[in-house]
């Protein structure tokens, strides 16, 4: 934008539409369309996952030890699988498979980083100045 010009345009919100009709697919502030997501969860994330509602078609079903499978019909988006991601090796995606293709390769990249020693790092000529 290079000038803002005023104009007697008014703008308002759109009529009939609804936060919960643009976000209900949502885990939070992005939307989408909905898709069944199955996750097999363990430890402290079936634990806790078991004592939030992260959305209302969120079920849970406990399976053996400390494990369960969560379903909810959500929009698959980046904010999703940063939740996700957020478990780590908590939380496996079982469907659908283009997310949980995403999320194995997100973790390859992730693991990748921790292949090679620290001391590569610090051989870096940029160095920080905070202080």
């Amino acid at each position: 934008m290079s000038k803002a010009v005023i104009t007697e345009t008014v703008f308002g919100p759109e009529v009939g539409l609804t936060l919960r009709d643009k976000l209900g697919n949502s885990i939070g502030i992005f939307g989408g369309e909905p898709e069944l997501v199955r996750l097999r969860v363990k430890g402290v994330a079936a634990r806790m996952i078991g004592e939030m509602q992260m959305h209302p078609s969120q079920q849970m079903t406990p399976r053996e030890g400390s494990r369960a499978e969560v379903t909810m019909s959500v929009a698959v988006n980046a904010e999703l699988e940063r939740w996700i991601l957020g478990w780590g090796e908590q939380i496996e995606v079982i469907e659908p498979a283009n997310l949980r293709e995403r999320i194995g390769t997100r973790l390859e990249e992730a693991a990748s980083l921790y292949r090679s020693p620290v001391a590569s790092l610090a051989q870096s000529p940029q160095r920080s100045t905070l202080g």
